[in-house]
């Protein structure tokens, strides 16, 4: 497991054996940890605590090809954030659900 800081935020990226890149939204930190465990063996896994941070992550230009984001958080839903990085013309498959 790395962390990384990208522009004062703290996200950490764990290496795996796939190039997908998947970035991880949840307040929840018990959580959160689960699924980075689940994804890491596999998968690029990249971890914030919060949307706004995520939504940082993202506007600075990092990429990913899955973004798994927590529905029910406080300070900002996970259908809010989708909102406000979906791009009106991508061809994207979304899949919300809840626990």
């Amino acid at each position: 497991m790395r962390q990384e800081r990208d522009h004062g935020l703290q996200a950490e990226s764990h290496e795996p054996a796939s190039d997908i890149r998947v970035l991880v939204v949840e307040e929840d930190a018990d959580l959160l940890e689960a699924i980075v465990d689940a994804l890491s063996p596999r998968y690029r896994s990249t971890s914030c605590r919060s949307a706004h941070s995520a939504l940082a992550l993202l506007e600075s230009g990092r990429r990913f090809d899955v973004l798994v984001v927590g529905f029910q958080m406080l300070e900002m839903s996970g259908r809010e954030l989708h909102e406000r990085i979906a791009e009106p013309t991508a061809q994207k498959r979304i899949r919300l659900g809840t626990k």
